[in-house]
C-alpha cells in the first residue's frame, strides 16, 4: 500500500488504466482514485505524460527486476506464462503503454528503450542468434497472450513451445 503521494499517484495511474484504459484517465480521475487534489498531480509529475512516463518506468523496473532471475530457458518459460500471458493487468498495461507511446513522445523513446532492454535480456537467455529474432520472440508471446483472452481454450504454453523450438531457442 503506498504511504506517499508520489506512491498514491503512480498506484491510482496503474489502476485508472487496468479500470479505464488511458483515453479514460484524466489527471481528476486519477487524483480521484489516489484520494489527493489534482493539483498534485502537477506538483509531482509537471505532467500527466511525465506521469505516465514514471508509472511506465516503475513497472518495467519491477519486471526487469523479476527477468533477472530469470537465467535459462526453462525459467523463462515459466516467467512467460506466469507473467505474461496468464496476467490479464500486465497484459492490458502493456497494450496501454504502447498506445500512449502512440499520443506521448517521452513514452515512446521510453517505450523502446524497454524494448530493447528485453530483446536483448530473450536473447541472451533463450541463446537466440540476434535481437531480430528475440523481437519475434516478445511478438509471439503478447500476440498470444492477447489472442488467448479472446480465444482461452487455446494452449498458449504448447504454441509458445512450437514458437521457440520453431526459432532455435536453448532447452536449458
Amino acid at each position: 500500500m503506498a504511504t506517499n503521494t508520489r506512491d498514491k499517484l503512480m498506484d491510482a495511474t496503474v489502476r485508472c488504466l487496468l479500470e479505464h484504459g488511458h483515453a479514460g484517465c484524466t489527471v481528476k480521475q486519477i487524483a480521484r482514485l489516489a484520494g489527493v487534489n489534482h493539483g498534485l498531480v502537477h506538483h509531482y509529475f509537471g505532467s500527466k505524460e511525465q506521469l505516465m512516463l514514471e508509472v511506465l518506468q516503475r513497472e518495467a523496473g519491477r519486471i526487469e527486476a523479476e527477468l533477472d532471475a530469470v537465467s535459462d530457458s526453462a525459467d523463462f518459460r515459466v516467467f512467460a506464462r506466469q507473467r505474461i500471458v496468464n496476467n490479464p493487468p500486465m497484459m492490458r498495461l502493456m497494450v496501454e503503454s504502447m498506445s500512449m507511446a502512440e499520443q506521448m513522445p517521452a513514452l515512446a523513446e521510453a517505450v523502446r528503450e524497454i524494448i530493447r532492454r528485453r530483446a536483448d535480456h530473450f536473447q541472451r537467455t533463450l541463446g537466440l542468434p540476434d535481437r531480430g529474432t528475440a523481437l519475434v520472440v516478445m511478438s509471439c508471446v503478447l500476440g498470444l497472450a492477447l489472442f488467448s483472452r479472446a480465444e482461452p481454450e487455446v494452449d498458449v504454453a504448447a504454441s509458445l513451445e512450437t514458437v521457440l523450438r520453431g526459432l532455435g531457442a536453448n532447452r536449458s
